[in-house]
């Protein structure tokens, strides 16, 4: 084994220092060096390039729904070096220019922000260095109105399914139920807001995440997203024995089956399989229909809470006997 591993130590000792892999390793360090200096030249150079800052909206009251659309980023062109440049990129936020509400107090419903504020504040969040060309856009307008309010409940759209075998036992909304500010013609005509549409399939396990609640023109709500939470628990299969009724049976008469009991073999989730008991199913015969098809079998239906699923019962049609009541 030792002489295994010099043989094969010196195989690749012998490929290590050879001419060609000499002259390939000095190849790649040039290569290298050349790629480092080519980085650090393009980095010091001088160039012009677009980045975009947020527009960020403070201190709006509650009531006040903005019906423009202004804008939420600024496309701004400004001039630097390579490596300044390259860090209004890898920073994770640029400072907002601030659309602070407090500032337009009193001044109607079209607030004006002008060239010279918008210039100050991008000026303001940028490097000493960077030299500002231009942004759009140049100045905007915001115009809003002063929204009626009513609350409203909130529910989930989209496409959301279990896995086989698991079930959606419930669905939380955290809140449940919103404040919306409109003009009162559109509050009037608003029952509920709803979710951002949401795709899940084939669940397992319980699920947790935040939704937006989606928009409408002239709409404000508040607060303006949910939690929400899918409940998920695996089913498991049981079978009872269970008494057959007889409905409808004239006055003076009796119903009798045979078997006077049926088996219900159904799934229910876990936390629910020890509570469940032939008393949570209702079995019944109905006598109008045994009288419109007197030839025939009965064939018995079930009534049973929404938590059992995928039930079936054994027999599925039973025989009857219907007799004078003593």
């Amino acid at each position: 084994m030792i002489t295994r591993l010099s043989l094969v130590w010196r195989k690749v000792k012998s490929a290590l220092f050879s001419k060609t892999s000499k002259e390939l390793f000095i190849f790649l360090c040039f290569f290298i060096m050349s790629a480092v200096f080519w980085v650090l030249q393009a980095l010091d150079e001088v160039r012009e390039q677009t980045i975009d800052i947020p527009v960020a909206y403070r201190n709006v009251p509650d009531d006040v729904v903005i019906t423009s659309n202004p804008p939420d980023v600024l496309k701004v062109l400004v001039q630097d070096n390579g490596m300044n440049l390259l860090n209004y990129h890898l920073r994770r936020s640029v400072k907002p220019v601030i659309f602070d509400f407090n500032d337009f107090e009193g001044k109607g419903y079209l607030l004006k922000m002008e060239n010279a504020d918008i210039q100050k504040q991008i000026i303001d969040n940028l490097n000493s260095s960077t030299k500002l060309i231009s942004f759009k856009p140049e100045n905007f307008d915001v115009v809003y109105t002063r929204g009626k309010a009513k609350k409203v409940p909130v529910r989930l759209t989209g496409n959301v399914t279990a896995k086989q075998q698991y079930d959606i036992t419930n669905v939380e909304l955290n809140p449940d139920s919103v404040m919306i500010y409109a003009p009162q013609e559109v509050l009037d005509t608003i029952t509920a807001m709803y979710t951002n549409s949401v795709t899940y399939h084939e669940l397992t396990d319980s699920l947790s995440f935040q939704s937006e609640l989606q928009k409408y023109m002239n709409v404000k709500a508040v607060p303006n997203r949910v939690k929400v939470k899918i409940f998920v628990e695996q089913l498991t299969e049981k079978t009872l024995e269970v008494p057959v009724n007889a409905i409808n049976v004239p006055e003076g008469k009796v119903l009798r089956t045979f078997p006077a009991k049926v088996k219900v073999t159904f799934q229910t989730i876990l936390s629910y399989y020890k509570n469940v008991n032939p008393n949570n199913f209702i079995i019944q015969v109905d006598y109008n229909d045994i009288v419109k098809n007197p030839s025939s079998p009965a064939k018995p239906t079930v009534l049973a809470p929404s938590i059992i699923k995928h039930m079936r019962i054994s027999p599925k049609e039973v025989d009857y006997l219907l007799e004078d009541e003593p």
